[in-house]
């Protein structure tokens, strides 16, 4: 299967139990697509690492190792991981589709060949090495602790610092970084990386189309626009719901860290809680800045097509000899719109966007000194 300038980001997603070209031999039973996914070990780690963190968070609750503020935003990300798999896989075939028709597009058009492939390739392999050692460094700083500490990857179970046992709290702690960390940061980051190659159609759209001449060419490229604003309206809808649902888990996970740092004491403040919440708050922080950048940046370059298409028309206004059916052609296409990238309408990308953002954390942030004071 083409990777369409993603590298490798469908053969992880097929990592995952999101397989893109999986055909069951019987249509009617949905469970065979699902079941299909069981072929990876990555995704069997991924559904089992369900039974796992939710009761263990249940457990933590319930034997007072950490308080319910704290824990209460993971208890939900969790769940919300699995809603995001879901959305992901229930739209697979539909975001295939939107990727497939703007790279024909793209290709056939302007003339421009999507080539990010070792970009995602070189991005993904970062994320998950450091993840991979973030988990090393954590499970390191509890072995170096003279003192016992709640565990609370362990069900409250007394687990002896050795090689084995420490090997059986990496694999717990890797469980939930999959549903947290793992998978909603690839799913944010491709993505952002459709948005992108939205973005980069508009601009060869109106590079290229500063460039023709004047001829019946010239206005079929122009009324090619209404195809691309077609299928960046269809991204813009089949992706609505995910990016929503990953909005979420970032945020949960963002206030959560941000409370770690300002509700616990100092003396609470243990190396690994330090690595684990800086790491979760750096990973959340920088998939939605992603995310947001690239979304945003559709907007913008809709009203710079918008604006050049606004000038050739007021330049054939000018014209002695008008062409009526030049400038109508021109003015549908100026008149187009797309609205602004959003998730389920409630979540708009702009610029602004971020601002308020990071603006309303620093305010969480005072929130929570003072309630410490």
């Amino acid at each position: 299967m083409p990777s369409y300038g993603y590298g490798q980001s469908w053969n992880i997603l097929a990592l995952f139990g999101i397989r893109i070209k999986d055909k069951p031999r019987y249509p009617r039973r949905k469970i065979v697509l699902v079941t299909s996914g069981l072929k990876s070990p990555i995704f069997i780690l991924y559904v089992v690492s369900a039974f796992y963190t939710i009761p263990m968070l249940i457990s933590a609750i319930i034997q007072k190792l950490l308080e319910i503020k704290t824990l209460f935003p993971i208890l939900i990300t969790c769940p919300i991981s699995y809603v995001l798999w879901y959305l992901v896989f229930k739209r697979r075939r539909s975001l295939m589709n939107c990727v497939r028709e703007l790279s024909d597009f793209s290709t056939k058009k302007l003339c421009m060949v999507f080539n990010r492939a070792k970009m995602f390739n070189v991005v993904v392999t970062i994320c998950l090495t450091v993840q991979i050692a973030y988990v090393i460094a954590m499970v390191y700083y509890l072995d170096q602790l003279e003192e016992e500490v709640n565990d609370v990857w362990t069900f409250g179970f007394s687990m002896k610092y050795d090689f084995w046992q420490n090997c059986v709290r990496f694999l717990l702690v890797c469980a939930y970084n999959f549903q947290v960390l793992t998978f909603p940061g690839f799913v944010t980051f491709l993505i952002g990386g459709m948005y992108l190659n939205c973005r980069d159609s508009l601009i060869a759209y109106e590079k290229k189309l500063l460039t023709l001449t004047k001829n019946e060419s010239f206005l079929s490229y122009i009324m090619e626009y209404s195809n691309l604003v077609d299928i960046i309206n269809d991204f813009n809808d089949v992706l609505s719901a995910p990016a929503f649902a990953a909005i979420l888990v970032h945020f949960l996970l963002m206030f959560n860290s941000v409370a770690t740092f300002l509700l616990f004491k100092n003396k609470e403040l243990l190396p690994s809680f330090i690595l684990e919440n800086a790491c979760s708050f750096s990973f959340s922080s920088g998939s939605l800045l992603w995310l947001t950048v690239t979304a945003s940046e559709i907007h913008v370059w809709v009203k710079k097509v918008s604006t050049s298409l606004e000038d050739l028309h007021d330049k054939e206004m000018a014209r002695s000899q008008r062409r009526r059916r030049t400038m109508s052609i021109i003015k549908a296409m100026a008149d187009k719109e797309i609205p602004v990238m959003s998730a389920c309408g409630i979540v708009y990308f702009t610029r602004n966007y971020i601002l308020s953002v990071f603006g309303g954390f620093f305010t969480y942030a005072l929130l929570f000194i003072n309630i410490k004071d």
